[in-house]
């Protein structure tokens, strides 16, 4: 009686340091010397660890590979917190199930495109003085289904004269359905101190989404002094197929608009539970038709609304509220814009955080989200 084995897949792992050597074998004692090397030899379910250090030289290209659920590609910092830095831009070209976590990019940027860009996870990135792009951090082409996880962007600019977003989804306005980015969620990043905007869906798709998200300083230097550029938080037009929906964010001290419809069409954009400060030109502005917009469940603070656009209801202006200083646990902003805590979220920070016996708590209405309570509080919690 013969009996039947199973061949079980072999997961291989390497190694890339900055002083390793292209002719290495890749492992731990005798590393690569580029990435590319180690990503080039990898098979669905292996991963790539890179070192600290300094890494440049040619873009990082991943295009046409393909994982799946369980086994993804993975890319890997050594330490999320002494990131490997890299000057020479990454680009994803119709690839899917990649992993990349824990690098620091400058100069070039990060660039995801191909409706075959699907299921990946970028987190823990540092994308930051970016130069001679648009985009710090782009996403288009159809691209969709992927997640962008505990991430920062920022002091990003354009020098020629034009603007340098954050990070963008964006899509052909030419095109009918836009060729636009779908589906696709933003959760506890940071965009700050871009001379454009933090996040912008320019004629994007169906179903993105941002969550626990602060975009902050937008237009400005990081003395909070205006610079040229747009300068909007969350910039969330335009097109008639675009519908972002924006839950548990904040917006405060861009030089424009906290959160802005720019002129989106679809009358499906979506903002709940948010809270705008100090943003100069308006806090939340809507104003395109089909005024179908939705709006609700938010705090504006010190700093206008223009709503004519929208259909909104139980924010903090609908209801007669003013808030004041004394709903907040605190005005302090400064450990925001610290460094993120060992694990790469969010440092803790009660900034525009309610206090127990502020006016907005249980305000809210239900818009399909968890909550605590018997109504969900207003603003971001």
């Amino acid at each position: 009686m013969s009996i039947g084995c199973t061949k079980t897949k072999r997961i291989t792992t390497y190694y890339v340091a900055a002083s390793g050597s292209d002719s290495n074998p890749g492992t731990k004692t005798k590393p690569f010397k580029t990435i590319q090397k180690g990503f080039d030899l990898l098979a669905p379910g292996d991963t790539v660890i890179v070192m600290p250090g300094d890494y440049s030289g040619k873009v990082l290209l991943i295009e046409n590979k393909h994982g799946s659920t369980d086994s993804l590609y993975h890319i890997l910092a050594s330490d999320i917190n002494n990131k490997p830095h890299l000057t020479s831009g990454i680009s994803i070209i119709s690839s899917s199930y990649i992993h990349m976590s824990g690098f620091e990019l400058t100069k070039k940027h990060f660039d995801m495109k191909g409706e075959q860009s699907h299921h990946n996870l970028i987190e823990n990135f540092d994308v930051h003085h970016v130069e001679g792009v648009q985009i710090a951090f782009s996403m288009h082409n159809l691209t969709h289904d992927n997640l962008i996880l505990n991430c920062d962007f920022h002091h990003n600019i354009l020098f020629a004269g034009s603007n340098c977003d954050g990070l963008a989804m964006y899509g052909d306005k030419r095109a009918n359905p836009p060729d636009g980015p779908y589906n696709n969620n933003v959760m506890y990043c940071r965009s700050y101190f871009n001379n454009d905007d933090g996040f912008d869906t320019w004629w994007s798709g169906d179903g993105n989404y941002f969550e626990g998200c602060w975009a902050f300083g937008n237009g400005k230097d990081e003395n909070f002094n205006d610079i040229e550029g747009d300068g909007n938080g969350f910039k969330l037009g335009q097109g008639k197929y675009n519908h972002p929906t924006v839950f548990n964010c904040l917006a405060w001290k861009n030089r424009n608009t906290g959160f802005d419809e720019n002129a989106n069409q679809s009358g499906k954009a979506a903002v709940y539970n948010c809270t705008a400060w100090k943003n100069d030109y308006n806090n939340f502005d809507f104003w395109e038709p089909p005024f179908t917009d939705k709006v609700v469940n938010n705090i504006s603070y010190e700093g206008n609304v223009y709503l004519e656009g929208a259909d909104d209801f139980n924010n903090s202006w609908n209801l007669g509220l003013k808030a004041t200083a004394d709903d907040f646990i605190t005005l302090d902003y400064s450990a925001n814009m610290g460094p993120r805590k060992p694990d790469g979220s969010l440092p803790d920070s009660d900034f525009l955080k309610l206090k127990k016996t502020s006016q907005f708590i249980g305000k809210g209405v239900d818009v399909g989200f968890t909550y605590k309570g018997k109504n969900p509080d207003l603003g971001y919690n």
